[in-house]
This record gives C-alpha cells, structure tokens and sequence, in this order.
C-alpha cells in the first residue's frame, strides 16, 4: 500500500502495477470533506494500516490537507518517493513551482529542531532523472545503445545530470529551464556539464 499524491497518470501506473493506493479522498470519508484539515481532525485521523511509502508526483491541487496525511504516514515509518526533483518549470518567463517543492515540503515536515532544514533528505527515493536505474529500465526496454545515445532536455540539475551520471552525450536546449548563463556559472567537471548546447532542437538537428 502507498499513500498517494500526484495527477491520475500516477495513480493509474501505481494500479497498472498492483499497487493499492490511499490518499486524501479516504480522509474526506472519514471526517467528511473539509477545505483543510484542522488540529482537532488531524488529532483523530486513524492511518491506514500497513502503508509501506509516500508516493509523491506533481500535483496541481497539492493541499494542506495532504501535507499533514502523508506526513503522518512518514511518522509511522513510511519511506518517501518522489518521482522527480524538479524546483520549478519555466511559464512565459516566469518559474512555476514543480514537484521538488512538494517533496520538499514533506521532508521538511519529518525534520527535527537539531536537523539542517535546508538539507535535502538522504532517505528520500528518486525514481525518475537522475536516477540511473530509470536509464537501465529505458536501455533494457528499448534496446538503445549508449554510444549512439544522447539525452536531450531542458534541465542541467536533472536531464543533464542523468545522462552524464549513466554516460551518454548531453544536449541542452535553451528553450525551457536552464539558461546560458547557469551553463556559464559551472566549475570546471561539473556533472551538470552539457556536451552540446542549443537554442532550440532545430538548431540542434543541424549541428
């Protein structure tokens, strides 16, 4: 069992794969539904026996309420996983907070007054970039071979990260997250270091 925060792609894979999912929907029918959970509701929510992790993905209609109840979840000794780290996606020029936010958030509830807050949690699970056992998934389910490979993404701290921390070529494109001036700002073997940078995938194509 898990509980579950993110968008019905996830918790469609999560059922794909046998997988019982709790989330927010079981406290509306414990205590009724409610904008937020208060303290004295929180006091008495009973948790689900036998919830073995936190599931978190992006969420667009993360809330109060599903903080507290996967928090919960991680005091009684549930492991958190996170599909991505993501801090923010870039909309018209403006950084719009993505699933690293709400990861964070859920960490940052599990710290204690002698913890570093601003550190990231050790414990947490990453399953998607950079993790390279998602690239291994993605080599045994496809085929492809790394010498002839090259991750292409938007994102220094996670697309090019992951292509160079399983050993393929690396393409950013300027046209989303990162800008010329974070690949700039990069010491000398960074892990973060793209092979080629474009604009764009066209002008990439034609290099």
């Amino acid at each position: 069992k898990v509980y579950a925060i993110g968008e019905e792609g996830l918790q469609e894979e999560l059922v794909q794969r046998g997988i019982e999912i709790i989330n927010a929907v079981d406290f509306e029918g414990q205590l009724g539904p409610k904008p937020a959970i208060t303290e004295d509701e929180f006091a008495i929510y009973k948790p689900v026996k036998d919830v073995g992790a936190v599931v978190c993905g992006w969420d667009k209609d993360f809330t109060y309420t599903k903080l507290c109840l996967a928090s919960l979840y991680l005091q009684h000794g549930a492991r958190l996983v996170g599909t991505n780290p993501d801090t923010y996606d870039t909309v018209s020029g403006r950084n719009m907070p993505g699933c690293g936010c709400l990861i964070a958030s859920l960490e940052r509830s599990m710290k204690g007054p002698a913890d570093d807050i601003y550190s990231e949690s050790k414990s947490t699970i990453i399953t998607g970039k950079p993790n390279a056992l998602f690239f291994n998934q993605i080599l045994e389910k496809y085929n492809f071979d790394k010498k002839d490979t090259v991750m292409i993404g938007d994102r220094l701290d996670t697309d090019i990260l992951f292509g160079n921390n399983v050993g393929v070529d690396t393409a950013l494109v300027l046209s989303g997250a990162s800008v010329l001036k974070d690949v700039q700002s990069l010491q000398a073997g960074d892990n973060r270091t793209p092979t080629y940078v474009s604009n764009n995938l066209e002008e990439l194509l034609e290099m």
